[in-house]
């Protein structure tokens, strides 16, 4: 007598074991015949949606455990996986609303709380993330996921010290984890420890070879460690795991320009001949095309670009430039007020649409676009300094001095020399050398101002070294006894932002050659900006020409009608001039004699 048919039952259990195994294509063979008779039945939906996952089916699974939530309202995990399911799709609204019903009912419940704070970080909403996070933490001390996605968001909200030690939490439960050590790279990053960031790169990427993120990181490291042929090949490794990584490109790209490595934009060529429809990859070609005054084929790959995403504000404002750069301000207005239409909340794009009015001769158009766009941000220094030179087009002689006063506003101070040397000569003598030292490119950054010379990488006065930070010591003093002595004015865009308290928000070093020069140009992230003068050429005291001199109030033609210098300050060495960020500013070249070696940064108020 033979042994009776498996029941269905049986069938589903055996189907669960198969996927258990890793076989989920022999499970869902098994589970297609037993639908009609166990469609409703939520565990039959449970496996059937986890096969279904498993089999790259997602619209198919997220239906399924619905429905087994429908047959049986309140299965915790049910919902949970539904949760995450709806997450990889890109739904995270949806799978807020699922994770957030779920723990209506157990509030606790760690893995809930872990989605939870997954989508809610998604979306944006980080305070939601952290209390996610934080929650399911206490709620299980041993979750590595929880520890980990918690020290991540920590550093993403610049609290990097209390993500590391999450971080090192989840090390010590799930030391095989494979995103660790890149999420430990970029916490060790933002705290300025770059041995140990590089350490976590490498074995980021030893541990996940095509995570282009980690490579990324790795190559920022050694770009800053000198290393400049590793950095090279780690973004080159980054934009060949994804093409459309922009950011890496940039960097890519700024390097071999700086260092006059061969293959300068090369990687953009060869990324569009793997997505030659991808149009922000084609726009961020344009731009860099753009920075090198190559406008006319900056302007055919944009063209392509609006050609695949016409209605792209970020598109149309490269449009503009390359006009501007083409000398056709008048088509440049009409690309910078399309971009405006659609995103009037970009101040920048305001700015650009004023310059172009300037520079086709309608000052008054620019002022009223300004107005407009300061009324809402009237600490916004690239549009404060547009207003100045439309003032000075208007010839308002009264706003302009108002604005821009140069006497009461400028000074140029005497920087006293730190505790133990007798003079900034003798401080210098240390300094200069270690500053050098630091310039580790051979190049002028092609999205900065300085021609003939190069600029140190990353915020000098993070650097720990002992001169450095005696240096900054030094400097900090000096800018609170100019700021100390500012006439008070609450209505003013300069001295109403006043106070004792203030921050440094960029730190650099420049290091100028023979013939070297600014252009003119203002600082948009700062409030007071400055130069301070550790080495120049002995012409320049004596030069009959202002050779090296810093001026003041001279525009840039590139972008704005040309004015000429209205205040001109000759350096010397240990002094520092300091001047509201919004200050047109620049420097005459000289031509002779040795290099100029100086140090700048800007102030925002705390």
């Amino acid at each position: 007598m033979g042994s009776a048919p498996p029941s269905a039952a049986q069938r589903l259990a055996s189907a669960l074991r198969l996927l258990q195994a890793g076989q989920p294509q022999q499970a869902d063979a098994l589970l297609g015949p037993l639908m009609p008779a166990m469609g409703g039945d939520p565990d039959y939906l449970n496996i059937a949606a986890a096969v279904a996952l498993q089999l790259k089916r997602a619209e198919q699974a997220i239906d399924l455990w619905r429905r087994s939530l429908a047959a049986r309202p309140g299965q915790l995990r049910t919902a949970i996986s539904l949760g995450h399911a709806l997450r990889a799709k890109g739904d995270v609204h949806s799978a807020r609303g699922v994770f957030e019903a779920a723990l209506a009912t157990a509030p606790q419940d760690a893995d809930a709380l872990f989605g939870l704070g997954l989508v809610t970080q998604a979306i944006g909403d980080f305070p939601a993330a952290l209390s996610a996070f934080e929650r399911a933490a206490a709620a299980s001390g041993r979750h590595a996921g929880v520890r980990e996605a918690l020290g991540a968001l920590l550093t993403q909200l610049g609290r990097p010290q209390d993500g590391l030690a999450q971080l090192d939490a989840a090390l010590r439960l799930n030391p095989a984890s494979t995103t660790l050590p890149h999420n430990r790279g970029v916490a060790f990053e933002a705290l300025r420890r770059d041995r140990e960031a590089g350490e976590a790169f490498t074995e980021a990427v030893r541990r996940l070879p095509r995570q282009p993120a980690s490579w990324f990181g790795l190559a920022n490291v050694w770009r800053r460690a000198g290393d400049m042929a590793g950095a090279v090949s780690a973004y080159r490794q980054a934009v060949a795991i994804a093409p459309s990584f922009l950011e890496a490109h940039e960097a890519l790209n700024e390097t071999l320009w700086q260092t006059g490595h061969e293959g300068y934009l090369s990687s953009y060529v060869a990324a569009l001949r793997q997505a030659p429809q991808d149009a922000a990859l084609r726009g961020a070609y344009a731009r860099q095309l753009s920075r090198i005054r190559n406008y006319d084929e900056a302007g055919q790959e944009i063209a392509e670009a609006l050609r695949l995403a016409p209605d792209e504000p970020s598109l149309m404002d490269v449009l503009g430039q390359c006009l501007i750069g083409q000398k056709r301000p008048g088509e440049a207005a009409e690309a910078f007020a399309a971009a405006f239409r659609r995103a009037p909340e970009d101040a920048r794009l305001s700015g650009r649409l004023a310059e172009a009015y300037m520079l086709s001769g309608e000052p008054s158009k620019a002022r009223d676009i300004l107005a407009g766009a300061l009324a809402s941000a009237p600490h916004d220094q690239e549009n404060l300094a547009l207003m100045s030179v439309v003032l000075r087009l208007l010839g308002d002689e009264t706003a302009c001095r108002y604005m821009c006063d140069y006497e009461q506003l400028v000074q140029a101070l005497d920087v006293e020399p730190p505790e133990g040397y007798a003079s900034m000569s003798a401080f210098h003598d240390e300094l200069a050398p270690y500053l050098v030292a630091q310039h580790l490119t051979q190049r002028h950054p092609t999205d900065q101002t300085l021609r003939g010379g190069t600029q140190t990488l990353g915020a000098l006065f993070d650097d720990p070294h002992p001169l450095i930070q005696r240096l900054r010591e030094q400097l900090e003093k000096a800018v609170a006894r100019y700021i100390a002595q500012l006439p008070q004015d609450s209505r003013h865009p300069f001295l109403s932002r006043a106070g004792a308290a203030f921050d440094f928000s960029g730190s650099w070093s420049v290091r100028l050659g023979k013939g070297g020069f600014h252009t003119n140009h203002i600082h948009p992230r700062g409030w007071i900006s400055s130069a301070y003068y550790v080495r120049l050429p002995k012409d320049v005291a004596a030069s009959p020409d202002r050779q090296g001199w810093f001026k003041l109030g001279e525009t840039n033609p590139d972008t704005c009608p040309a004015l000429p210098a209205e205040e001109w300050i000759m350096p010397s060495e240990g002094r520092l001039i300091l001047f509201p960020s919004y200050f047109w500013h620049g420097t005459h070249p000289f031509a002779q004699g040795e290099e100029r070696l100086t140090v700048a940064f800007d102030v925002l108020p705390r």
